[in-house]
């Protein structure tokens, strides 16, 4: 189901429907991209373990020269496959090439949330974001999901949250999938750490 097709079935007056539209739009941008990174984030995972076999297996019999090299490409991997996860979640822009398409886009609203109750902590530091992040759909304030029930209100919100269980569901197993990916970069991670 779309999010338009969500939208029409909660039955609301053409105008209310057309002053929601928007954000359902934007609701089928984010869950077509974010199911994109995170299938990205499958395939880096998987590719990043099997560097990191190869890395283990070639490493000893090779001169310290080329060690350096495999250690080197072997760590600008693992930034960028932690650059990917923080892109992932919280859609933070780390590379000019992301910068510029969130500033082009201007989809994100995670800097609108402000600065926490200590009155000096801001929720969201970095200067860019791209829109796509789990924590554009999840935070519980300026996040999509979050943006549509109130916009709905009361009962209607309830309706929409009824009728939106299978993209709920779907982003838990986002959450779920990134959290897998997680534990298999980590021990990438360890197994890493122990060549020499």
């Amino acid at each position: 189901m779309s999010g338009s097709q969500l939208l029409s079935s909660l039955k609301l007056t053409p105008a209310r429907q057309s002053a929601l539209q928007p954000y359902f739009d934007f609701f089928d941008i984010w869950f077509a991209r974010h199911t994109e990174l995170i299938s990205s984030l499958s395939n880096g995972i998987d590719a990043f373990e099997k560097k990191t076999d190869r890395l283990l297996t070639n490493l000893p019999s090779e001169s310290d020269d080329t060690k350096h090299k495999l250690l080197l490409s072997w760590f600008l991997s693992f930034l960028r496959f932690r650059d990917s996860q923080v892109f992932a979640m919280s859609g933070e822009c780390r590379h000019p090439h992301d910068v510029s398409e969130a500033k082009k886009s201007k989809l994100s609203k995670l800097k609108t949330k402000g600065i926490q109750g200590d009155g000096y902590t801001e929720y969201f530091k970095a200067d860019h974001y791209s829109g796509f992040g789990w924590d554009e759909f999840n935070d519980d304030e300026v996040g999509i999901h979050a943006r549509i029930k109130t916009a709905l209100g009361g009962k209607r919100a309830e309706r929409y949250e009824e009728k939106a269980e299978w993209w709920l569901n779907q982003s838990d197993e986002f959450s779920e999938s990134v959290k897998v990916f997680e534990q298999q970069f980590k021990k990438c991670r360890e197994r890493g750490k122990s060549a020499k």
